[in-house]
């Protein structure tokens, strides 16, 4: 009986720690439109692909899951001691300029 019941509980366990997801948002799950002006621009201009798709908050923006994708569609990575930039309203915002650094 304690076997069975030993066994339920990790079992419940395990299902819970099966089911949580990360917290952090997967960036290749968001459409967006990633502009880069020169090759010596500092910032770069993060939009949604197409019209109403969602946006990464802004703090996610700082993250290294983000800087790894940005490394990986442009080769730059974002500069982390400048602010990044809303553009149009903080509480919907239509885009955002994101300091960056290219090697």
């Amino acid at each position: 009986m304690t076997i069975g019941k030993y066994l339920a509980f990790f079992g419940a366990i395990a299902l819970v720690a099966c089911e949580r997801t990360d917290a952090e948002p997967k960036f290749r799950s968001f459409d967006l439109n990633l502009v880069h002006p020169s090759q010596n621009s500092t910032y770069i201009g993060v939009s949604p692909g197409t019209p109403k798709a969602d946006l990464p908050r802004l703090r996610h923006l700082k993250t290294g899951d983000f800087s790894e994708y940005l490394r990986e569609k442009t080769g730059c990575v974002v500069d982390r001691t400048r602010e990044t930039h809303v553009i149009g309203r903080k509480r919907t915002p239509a885009g955002y300029m994101v300091p960056i650094v290219c090697l």
